[in-house]
């Protein structure tokens, strides 16, 4: 089993994990290993798979001498219920534990993932120009 495999699975909570046949389907552990079709999941289900297949990612490119600096995930965090939201930030924290240098940008409007952000830029809009305005962080 390949490591997105086991970070989908983990971030599912056991439910799903990726074919082998390099198509993105997906085994559903939970219905008699039922293979589906990535259209089949939920805007939650498909964050997680997205976000299982950069976990891969950036550990396969760490296994072969190579970096992988920087992510940027843009939302997809208000999909998720409570448990998986906490699930995700943990796969988050994971691109960093072992890689202090490595940035990891997350832009949502998720309240919860305030308490979970170390560095946080909090924005508004300005109600005139429409304009986007830094309210907290980052000098702001």
């Amino acid at each position: 089993m390949c490591s997105s495999d086991l970070h989908f699975q983990r971030l599912s909570s056991g439910r799903y994990r990726f074919t082998e046949d390099g198509d993105f389907h997906l085994v559903d552990l939970t219905a008699a290993d039922a293979v589906r079709r990535p259209d089949s999941l939920s805007g939650g289900e498909t964050f997680l798979a997205s976000l299982g297949l950069a976990l891969g990612l950036a550990e396969m490119v760490g296994r072969t001498g190579g970096r992988l600096d920087a992510f940027f995930l843009d939302e997809g965090f208000g999909t998720l219920d409570p448990e998986h939201l906490d699930l995700a930030m943990e796969g988050i924290e994971a691109l960093v534990a072992d890689h202090p240098n490595r940035l990891v940008i997350v832009v949502s409007h998720v309240p919860e993932m305030r308490h979970r952000v170390e560095d946080l830029i909090e924005l508004d809009r300005n109600p005139v120009t429409g304009d986007s305005i830094v309210l907290s962080g980052a000098g702001g």
